[in-house]
């Protein structure tokens, strides 16, 4: 969603990386019953990256496992911020697939920080956001991509990259994270009752991460860290989860 994609962006404002979105197309010609609202918040999207984080995220039209040949994943992108133009420029991204990491539950091991120089890219998204996970990297295993663990738990696909981040960038161990576990979220009071919610199955990281400086306090945190447009509307919508 809209809000999880800002959020991505948000964690990598201060580092050389990139982000990618596969399968665009899903996102651009979005022909279901809430394309209006979809098309309202691409457009919303577009503009906060153009503003705010430009030449840091790319559209991907291909599946990736449909960009894959000769051992190579071979990816067509354009800039977000030039989705709406007729012809975006096109910049091509050639990635080893010996080079590429896909972050996923079966993994041997998690990942480390020594980790960093052995990788360019790593996949996230469609591998966590399921509970239970509901295997959508079968694909990619396939292929023979090389995999590493973030965890035993599930993890939002924004904390899943800021928790890459902070293990290849900060040279953070996996284990000295701050995390929190089924956190119980209090939600807006509606008609004069309090509501609340616990995120069971998953682990986010704590707000002991600062989001807008990309400092990071080794303590426990006090709540994990969630958009407040997450936290006060969107955990409290009903979602038809078999159109996700």
């Amino acid at each position: 969603c809209r809000c999880e994609y800002t959020q991505m962006l948000k964690y990598i404002r201060h580092s050389p990386s990139i982000i990618i979105f596969s399968k665009a197309l899903s996102i651009l010609k979005c022909q279901d019953e809430n394309r209006e609202i979809n098309q309202r918040n691409l457009n919303e999207f577009i503009k906060i990256v153009t503003s705010d984080f430009p030449k840091k995220a790319y559209f991907c039209l291909e599946d990736l496992a449909e960009s894959f040949k000769d051992e190579k994943f071979v990816l067509k992108c354009f800039l977000v911020e030039q989705a709406l133009e007729p012809e975006p420029s096109t910049t091509i991204f050639s990635i080893e697939k010996v080079r590429t990491c896909l972050l996923d539950m079966r993994g041997k091991s998690d990942l480390a920080p020594s980790d960093a120089k052995d990788y360019d890219a790593f996949i996230f998204g469609g591998i966590l956001g399921d509970h239970p996970p509901r295997d959508r990297t079968k694909p990619l295993r396939a292929l023979g991509v090389p995999q590493i663990r973030l965890g035993d738990r599930q993890m939002p696909t924004d904390h899943a990259l800021l928790t890459t981040k902070l293990i290849l960038e900060h040279a953070v161990t996996y284990d000295s994270i701050p995390f929190i576990d089924e956190p119980l979220v209090k939600g807006p009071k509606e008609g004069g009752i309090s509501r609340s919610v616990k995120l069971r199955g998953f682990r986010y990281v704590s707000n002991s991460y600062d989001v807008d400086t990309g400092v990071l306090n080794l303590q426990p945190g006090t709540a994990p860290i969630m958009s407040s447009e997450i936290r006060e509307s969107l955990l409290w919508e009903d979602f038809d989860l078999n159109k996700l």
